[in-house]
């Protein structure tokens, strides 16, 4: 069942890529359009942040594990739960807990 989230998740994630250099191009472009005064307008641009897809801001995402299909407790590097990488028990070079 989670591999459903994790493919949703997957395709927000390279909309988001795409969708926010867009974004930050019509961001500065209302800026600079506020303080001249030229053909167009702020208002013309801003009909363009509706036209976008909810679904493909990056806030939109989440970490899922890859594993087990948690949602909380995610180490954002490694994409796998808390749970899991204590259920392996040093089988994850680099990774230890101060108490084993």
């Amino acid at each position: 069942m989670f591999l459903k989230q994790l493919n949703k998740d997957k395709i927000r994630r390279i909309l988001s890529k795409s969708v926010e250099i867009k974004i930050v191009v019509l961001k500065t472009l209302i800026t600079h359009l506020k303080g001249m005064k030229s053909g167009l307008k702020a208002s013309q641009i801003l009909k363009n942040f509706g036209k976008i897809n909810r679904n493909c801001f990056f806030s939109r995402t989440n970490n899922i594990c890859t594993l087990t299909g948690r949602q909380s407790g995610v180490y954002k590097i490694l994409k796998i739960s808390r749970i899991e990488i204590r259920d392996s028990k040093h089988d994850i070079y680099g990774l230890r807990k101060s108490s084993w």
